[in-house]
């Protein structure tokens, strides 16, 4: 299971997020492609996101998932609203993830995609949901290799 392959070393992080990944998010992936980071490290960066999906109660009243791939400009594979009823689960997503194809671009973007989670992922429209907590996982390259994701969620800070 994620939880336990990445965090074995600490299980009191372990406890933590066993209890986090069972509540309800809207959950944001956002993972770089781009050259820099070319197309043997990207599919590393969608091995991992279907990974973390999985870590998730993917389902109607469970994580809804949203999915963005960014280099000079972002891409929304998936939004919140994508999917309802019993095709809102962790396969849809990692199959969409898994569809994601490299793109050779530079340079990298990251601010451009924070912006386009903001102003169109969780816009009004998109699927996002009332008083449900908001996680953005943004994946950066240097970050990737020594497995560090940053979480940013409504006035939260997890790493």
């Amino acid at each position: 299971m994620f939880k336990a392959q990445f965090y074995s070393a600490n299980p009191g992080l372990d406890r933590i997020l066993i209890s986090v990944c069972n509540k309800q998010f809207d959950l944001t992936l956002a993972m770089e492609n781009s050259a820099q980071i070319g197309e043997e490290q990207f599919d590393k960066v969608k091995d991992f996101a279907k990974q973390f999906v999985a870590a998730f109660d993917v389902r109607e009243g469970g994580t809804h998932v949203a999915v963005v791939s960014y280099g000079s400009s972002p891409v929304v594979h998936v939004r919140f609203n994508s999917y309802s009823g019993p095709v809102l689960n962790t396969r849809t997503i990692t199959d969409d993830i898994d569809e994601i194809a490299f793109r050779s671009e530079s340079p990298v973007s990251s601010s451009s995609a924070l912006t386009e989670v903001l102003n169109t992922v969780y816009a009004d429209g998109n699927g996002a949901r009332n008083g449900i907590n908001k996680v953005t996982d943004i994946q950066l390259f240097p970050l990737f290799q020594q497995f560090s994701c940053i979480f940013f969620g409504m006035g939260t800070l997890l790493s």
